[in-house]
């Protein structure tokens, strides 16, 4: 387990030691203390950590005098006055499961070595991937101070080995320079680090003889073969304190709209007591008086796990090297997203390789870019982003695709002088589509090509359009037969129905689609064209009238999607049908949800005149002036998105509009129960 500690002043850390003298005993500390990393090395600091080097360094300073970093200026919440403050750092603390501590107080040593090695072997990838500073080009890496301390109870005198590797607020550059750290990518992993450490712990073990036993194997949770049960729930009884805390809690009807682990924390903090001033021996007694009570003694546990040691045993995992474990977890995130962090990838191959190999390896397999991988770049925040040759080679097959069906004619049945008639029809009725929305509509109707681009900025009609669109069919077309079959797709069956509302026939999901026209081979009679049943509605295509597919959303599509139904365009066009595929969407607002971004490098073709595309940008749905406003500032292009989002939010406030969920897990939740309402 890994748990991270807020932001700490040098006041508030100063303060903490002094008062609950958690990390620093003197003479007590000797081994059980380290400086961690190259940042500490440059500043002359190795081995046991030194109480006024380890303030010193809290404050900013240099342990020979002098600042590394300066104070930051804030005002002082009650008198309003400027003042001067430094963040010493954060706590990031690793604990192994309770049978390992378990272990470790019946005297079995080489499980504190194997929970050391791991904690430095996450040390390390910390150092490497996450000790970031800011420049004026975005975060960049740097040389890692940090100071591990190790302890062996809790607070309830329970078995209990932990290090606190506490990284101070000091990064130095590979120029020399010495910068404050920005740890929020650490904040941002802290469940993945986490799991990390657990899979460096149990390669560490298995190094050394024990067997363990898989309690989740996708979290590479796990426990000490020959700890009993009863030994690990008699030795809990803090987590017994906490849960017993939340119960009174609940049946008090209090804090009933405190999300989960919020109300875990807090029942923590109520059942906490300070560090006991107790001695070794009376530490001894307690865990002796807790084995009698489980019925054995620490000598017997200890001779248990010495005459079990196995140097040859394996793990439960994967016969997988690193650059295999590699390799498979990019085949599957690309099933996902296109692109992908570094984070992300070493996750998923520490949870398909299990304890071995281990992570050294599997950041050596990054690293070197296993082959099918590609390194992308780092971006402002220093996330390293990967994608794979096989996703390369299927999105720039898809353009590719485009292009073709863009190029091949499509003979359209309206007249240029009906169209013509129909729009002064419109503006005698007082209906006047805007340039974009006249573009998208002679893209469709009139357009002689087999692809069709349409984007539109948030609330500016575009599907609105297709309902003008389909009046023309009705009024002018469909009377002599020349009205063509058109189908309506959206991503989610919520914009389904709305394609449905506005055009005044069916409307399907882009995967109950495909569904059904994967069917095509068995439908196949005599070369005849099939007869196509989604959602229970029947679809009868036909080489005498042209088809034209709409998919609103494309922004969700991802490129096996696409390359999907362009395939399916493809073999109606093989059979004789005339098809345009008509492409709806917005590359602001709609991210892919499958892997790939599709619509935005689609977008490109047509910025570059090498399709037909439509862009409407004038917002008609939106009727309150000021949100109107709000509006057109998210769709300013000669902006950073993020400076547009922080204005819209800031004037959304202002009008008492916004409301935050503060609990990520909350918000999470919120987000796919408000995605799965709309979809249905």
């Amino acid at each position: 387990m890994l748990s991270l500690s807020p932001a700490m002043t040098a006041g508030q850390a100063g303060g903490y030691f002094s008062r609950e003298d958690y990390y620093l005993r003197e003479a007590e500390l000797g081994d059980n203390s380290r400086w961690c990393g190259e940042g500490a090395r440059e500043l002359g600091l190795e081995g046991p950590v030194q109480e006024e080097e380890f303030r010193s360094l809290c404050r900013g300073e240099a342990p020979g005098g002098g600042r590394l970093v300066g104070y930051k200026q804030t005002r002082d919440p009650e008198t309003g006055a400027l003042i001067e403050t430094h963040r010493a750092g954060n706590d990031c603390t690793f604990s192994p499961p309770k049978s390992v501590s378990v272990a470790y107080a019946c005297g079995v040593d080489a499980v504190k070595e194997a929970h050391d090695a791991a904690v430095l072997s996450v040390a390390w990838h910390l150092e490497e991937h996450h000790t970031f500073y800011r420049t004026p080009e975005g975060l960049k890496v740097g040389k890692l101070v940090a100071a591990k301390f190790d302890h062996a109870t809790s607070r309830n005198i329970d078995p209990q080995l932990h290090s606190h590797f506490f990284v101070l607020n000091l990064v130095q550059t590979p120029e020399g320079e010495w910068r404050a750290n920005e740890p929020r990518g650490i904040y941002h992993e802290v469940k993945s680090l986490g799991l990390l450490y657990r899979l460096e712990l149990a390669r560490e073990l298995e190094a050394r003889g024990f067997g363990i036993y898989m309690v989740d194997r996708s979290l590479m949770t796990f426990e000490l073969k020959g700890i009993s049960l009863g030994l690990i729930e008699h030795f809990s009884t803090r987590r017994a304190e906490i849960e017993a805390q939340v119960g009174i809690w609940q049946e008090e009807g209090r804090f009933a709209g405190v999300p989960h682990g919020r109300l875990y924390e807090m029942a923590a903090l109520e059942t906490r007591d300070p560090k006991h001033s107790i001695s070794r021996e009376e530490v001894a007694r307690i865990f002796e008086r807790g084995f009698e009570a489980c019925g054995t003694t620490p000598l017997e546990v200890k001779r248990g796990l010495e005459l079990s040691l196995a140097p040859s045993l394996t793990l439960p995992g994967s016969e997988l090297s690193a650059v295999e474990s590699v390799q498979l977890a990019s085949r599957e995130l690309t099933e996902h997203e296109a692109v992908f962090k570094r984070e992300r990838l070493l996750d998923l191959a520490a949870r398909i390789s299990g304890p071995r190999p281990g992570l050294g390896e599997l950041d050596a397999a990054i690293d070197r870019v296993a082959p099918g991988l590609v390194r992308i770049g780092t971006d402002m925040r220093g996330r390293e982003h990967f994608t794979t040759g096989a996703m390369l080679e299927l999105e720039a097959g898809n353009l590719e695709r485009v292009r073709e069906l863009a190029a091949i004619p499509f003979q359209s049945l309206a007249l240029r002088e009906e169209v013509e008639a129909f729009r002064e029809r419109l503006v005698l009725e007082g209906v006047r589509p805007t340039a974009g929305q006249w573009r998208e509509f002679l893209g469709e109707v009139t357009g002689g090509s087999s692809f069709l681009l349409t984007v539109g900025d948030p609330g500016t009609a575009k599907t609105r359009t297709l309902g003008l669109i389909e009046r023309f069919s009705d009024e002018v077309l469909r009377p002599d037969g020349r009205a063509p079959c058109t189908i309506n797709l959206a991503y989610t069956g919520k914009a389904a129905r709305e394609m449905s509302l506005a055009t005044g026939g069916p409307g399907f999901t882009v995967d109950s689609f495909l569904n059904a026209a994967s069917k095509f081979a068995l439908q196949r009679q005599n070369s005849e064209l099939p007869i196509l049943e989604v959602a229970g509605e029947r679809i009868l295509i036909s080489r005498e009238v042209p088809t034209v597919i709409r998919v609103d959303e494309a922004g969700f599509l991802g490129a096996r999607q696409a390359r999907e139904l362009m395939d399916v365009v493809g073999e109606l066009q093989e059979r004789g049908v005339q098809v345009k595929l008509h492409l709806l969407g917005d590359t602001k607002q709609m991210q892919a949800i499958a892997a790939g971004d599709f619509l935005s490098q689609v977008q490109e073709l047509g910025i570059k005149g090498e399709l037909e595309y439509a862009h409407l940008n004038e917002i008609l749905r939106q009727r309150d002036p000021e949100l109107k406003e709000i509006a057109r500032g998210l769709n300013r292009e000669d902006h950073p998105l993020a400076e547009n989002a922080r204005e819209a939010l800031a004037a959304l406030e202002r009008r008492h509009e916004l409301t935050e969920i503060a609990d990520e897990h909350d918000l999470t939740r919120g987000a796919v129960e408000h995605y799965l309402a709309e979809s249905r």
